[in-house]
């Protein structure tokens, strides 16, 4: 494509160079792709007899340099993007030319000039009339002889030597006319003495005696004589132009100022082929800026189709980028010069880089989905390309040819650059972003997730820096302190409030049945995440919190907290009891983390007594706020805001003489505890629906293709609902087995209902298993292998799932299957059936039209043998057999999918 964007130039020499390496690379894909493997088939080459011995490559980055990497990187990209400005463009042909020794001395026979030292000029004279043009070559004549006179001109050929314009003549006839008249007689005596001295008869020079004593001037008639001499040439008539042709040998270094003088000369131009050439060369350097624009939109935009998503484009491009902003700021740095040769390599090596950047890609992408890592392959395969075209291209540096010798230079620079920083600075990168936050267990960073949270960041500091022109204001302004410090609360609130609702990634439910701040309460709420300050802040601004020494001594917003009223939790007792009276006085409630900081997870710990002994000392209701979602969107180790929702519940108030949550702050912290965590649990299980977890599933598959991505999304859709009603029926259950997998999606999301579960998924699709099982966010209780389950040996089980896959047997097969799962299912044990059934004949063609799209055309489903469907009446048949309870559910009004409950009494 890179070469294929030559097309768009204006120079032809580039646009037929483009289409022929853009065809001949494509021949050679097409041979090495469908063409190569029927060649190995014919000469029945034997894979297993090749050495599987491989060089590998895998070059890391120590982690102790990594800190300083990334600083060196970006500092040299800066300094080379400074150098890059001066890149120059080498437009003299010249300096493309190379002369031997023998040629310069043929040339120097055959046009009379040393190419090394002197060029030809083309001049013309062009007017309307051929007087005109004439007149003008004329004086273009004399001022040649003047420059030749000065030795600024070699030599020079014009036709104004033999052909004079007639005002030329005629002023010069006159100019003889006062001399014939004043020396005629003494002329004529001295030339008569001569002829008769020399033997000439007197008739001999009659006519001549009457051309020089004529009266007038008469204009000559010579075109048969200009026409021999070869002068008519030199002469091109059109018919409204005559131009007269003329030209010099000037020395290479005078050239500029003897074309600039001598086209001074009215109706006078010039024609310097170098000069031209030069021009030429420089609409090709005109189009190397066009050309690099269009070759990375192409790229780019084939990334993107390859890739399926911005961050993978990105990863495979901003490499490519920086290694040209390398190439050209070295180059700009050592004053190598781009020309009209070495600029066609630039596309060439830009689409080198391409190749190497997708290689490294492919690498790392095949170590993030599959945990296998071939990235040193990938290298060597990559190192051992630029070797091979340095090594081509190389040579050429002791080429004489300039051209040639600059194509070397260029060349190798290139790649060095594009090789250094494909295979170190790309695998940095997709670490930084990728690879590394998924060894860490956490969900890999995408473009718009790393955008919002810089914005939040940058909001964030901004704002507090804002809130101290606020600050300032109000410690000026004349009002009572109470009303300064609800208006900076309110300020507060309502910056949280935009921070959290400017994250459109995440979404956000508040259940304010029973807010009522109308009288102060003590607020307690689970706290696993920053964000829950600013969620519990956008409620009201009736709120303050109490707060811990990073947060009340904070230099960026401690004077903000301190201002707002916040307490400080370092205090003494009695200095906090009486700030909070003084709080309560005014109206606010005070919210406390009763666990005194954030959790690592979702699990809420101990609850400290200090709330509940505030609430007693000063007779307040407790009001408990629950916070969900907010430990996977910003957990505490981590520093961008993912995908996810955040949904708050605030539940009724716990009034302050209510004995039966006991009578005693110790006791009551107890039964409050209880009460709050049984809250949650159950608060927890109804917001972690099918909806509320696709977030944490789709972040398993992110970045393994975009096909698979756009699947889940699709199947979620029309699944999810089922996933959670199969949820229900296996509650309680322990050991599940998903059978027919697939990629996981639903043993994932049962995983995450209920951690203790111990789940097996299986399939006989070993690419879909790799996958599923390369998920960071699952504990030792789920796992996945690649088996075929007709074989395999089944242990016992809770639960057995087979889930669209038991039509993919036959018959027998099937009989065997469930034969199997019946056997191995425990007492009160469960086996889901879900499949399209034969019974409802419109909808089942259908069912087995989408199957047929599944597996022939879009290949997503593997299959080995015909499809076998069955019918209701069979899967009884089988449950009566091995005395199973079954019940038969519908699961779609378009197709033929039942689900089977099918129990073991």
């Amino acid at each position: 494509m890179a070469f294929a964007a030559l097309q768009f130039t204006n120079s032809k020499v580039l646009q037929d160079f483009g289409l022929f390496a853009a065809l001949s690379l494509t021949g050679a894909a097409f041979f090495t792709l469908p063409g190569l493997p029927i060649i190995l088939k014919l000469f029945r080459f034997k894979y297993a007899a090749v050495n599987d011995r491989t060089l590998s490559l895998n070059i890391v980055i120590p982690n102790k340099y990594r800190k300083l990497f990334v600083p060196a990187v970006v500092v040299l990209t800066g300094v080379f993007a400074f150098f890059a400005s001066d890149v120059q463009f080498d437009g003299n042909l010249d300096n493309l030319s190379f002369h031997s020794q023998d040629l310069k001395e043929q040339e120097n026979k055959l046009m009379g000039i040393n190419p090394e030292l002197e060029k030809k000029l083309y001049l013309f004279a062009e007017a309307d009339s051929y007087k005109e043009a004439n007149l003008a070559n004329f004086k273009l004549y004399e001022k040649i002889k003047e420059f030749e006179s000065n030795e600024k001109i070699k030599s020079s050929f014009s036709t104004s030597q033999f052909i004079i314009p007639d005002t030329i003549a005629n002023y010069r006839y006159q100019h003889w006319k006062m001399y014939w008249l004043k020396y005629n007689e003494s002329f004529l005596r001295a030339f008569n003495d001569a002829s008769d001295s020399l033997g000439f008869s007197e008739e001999a020079f009659t006519e001549f005696k009457k051309w020089i004593a004529t009266d007038s001037y008469q204009s000559s008639n010579n075109k048969e004589l200009y026409k021999e001499l070869g002068l008519t040439d030199f002469i091109n008539k059109r018919d409204d132009k005559t131009t007269f042709i003329t030209t010099v040998v000037v020395n290479k270094d005078l050239i500029n100022e003897v074309q600039y003088e001598l086209t001074k000369i009215s109706g006078v131009s010039a024609f310097n082929r170098a000069e031209v050439a030069t021009e030429l060369l420089t609409t090709v350097k005109d189009d190397f800026n066009f050309i690099l624009l269009v070759s990375s939109l192409l790229v780019f935009f084939s990334l993107l189709v390859i890739y399926g998503r911005i961050e993978m484009a990105l990863f495979t491009f901003i490499p490519m980028v920086i290694s040209w902003v390398w190439i050209l700021g070295i180059a700009g740095m050592f004053g190598l010069k781009f020309n009209f040769v070495n600029i066609v390599i630039a596309t060439f090596i830009f689409g080198l880089g391409d190749d190497f950047s997708i290689f490294v890609t492919d690498g790392l992408l095949h170590k993030y989905k599959h945990k296998k890592n071939t990235l040193g392959s990938y290298n060597m395969a990559i190192v051992l390309s630029a070797l091979t075209t340095m090594v081509g291209t190389g040579v050429l540096f002791f080429a004489k040819h300039p051209a040639i010798h600059s194509v070397s230079v260029i060349s190798v620079l290139g790649i060095l650059c594009v090789l250094l920083v494909s295979i170190i600075i790309q695998p940095f990168l997709f670490d930084l972003f990728i690879q590394n936050r998924i060894d860490k267990k956490k969900t890999p960073l995408t473009l718009f997730a790393f955008l919002i949270s810089v914005f939040e960041f940058s909001f964030f500091v901004l704002g507090c820096l804002h809130a101290y022109i606020v600050l300032a204001v109000l410690y000026v302004f004349p009002a009572p302190k109470k009303s300064k410090r609800y208006f900076l609360n309110s300020v507060l609130s309502y910056s949280s409030w935009f921070m959290m609702y400017s994250s459109l990634h995440i979404k956000k439910s508040i259940n304010r049945e029973h807010l009522d701040l109308t009288k102060p309460s003590i607020i307690i709420t689970n706290h696993t995440s920053f964000l829950d300050i600013l969620m519990v802040l956008l409620v009201h601004p009736k709120i303050i919190i109490v707060v811990k020494d990073w947060v009340y001594k904070s230099m960026l917003f401690g004077p903000l907290v301190r201002y707002a009223g916040y307490i400080y939790v370092g205090n003494s007792p009695e200095e906090n009891l009486a700030m909070i009276k003084d709080r309560i006085g005014a109206g606010y409630s005070i919210m406390i983390f009763p666990e005194g900081s954030r959790s690592k997870d979702d699990k809420i710990r101990r609850f400290h007594k200090g709330a509940f002994f505030l609430a007693k000392e000063l007779n307040l209701d407790i009001t408990p706020l629950l916070i969900h979602g907010a430990s996977y969107v910003l957990p505490k180790t981590e520093y961008f805001v993912k995908k996810g929702n955040i949904n708050l519940k605030l539940l009724p108030r716990i009034k302050a003489d209510d004995l039966t949550w006991g009578d005693t702050f110790g006791k009551r912290t107890k039964s409050i505890s209880k009460h709050f965590k049984e809250e949650y649990l159950k608060f927890k299980e109804e917001q972690e629906n099918g909806k509320g977890l696709f977030p944490r599933v789709f972040a398993i598959y992110v970045y393994k293709g975009p096909f698979l991505e756009w699947y889940l999304k699709i199947k979620w859709k029309f699944e999810y609902k089922n996933y959670e009603h199969y949820n229900r029926l296996l509650k309680g259950k322990t050991k599940i087995m998903d059978i027919g997998c697939g990629y996981g999606y639903l043993s994932y999301f049962l995983h995450y209902k209920d951690e203790s579960r111990e789940i097996l998924g299986v399939d006989y699709d070993e690419e879909k298993i790799s996958i599923a099982n390369n998920g960071f966010d699952k504990t030792e209780n789920l796992t996945f292998n690649q088996v075929d389950i007709i074989t395999h040996d089944f242990v016992q089980y809770d639960a057995i799932l087979l889930n669209d896959v038991l039509h993919y047997f036959s018959e027998e097969k099937q009989l065997k299957l469930l034969e199997k799962c019946a056997n191995s299912i425990a007492d009160k044990g469960i086996i889901l059936i879900r499949d399209g059934i034969t019974d409802f004949k419109e909808r089942h063609e259908k069912t087995q039209k989408t199957e047929l799209y599944s597996t022939k055309l879009l290949g997503f489903n593997k299959k080995e043998e015909s499809f076998h469907f069955f019918s209701s009446e069979y899967i009884c048949n089988f449950a009566k057999q091995y005395n199973l309870s079954v019940q038969m559910e519908e699961q779609s009004s378009k197709t033929s999918n039942v689900l089977f409950i099918l129990k073991k009494q």
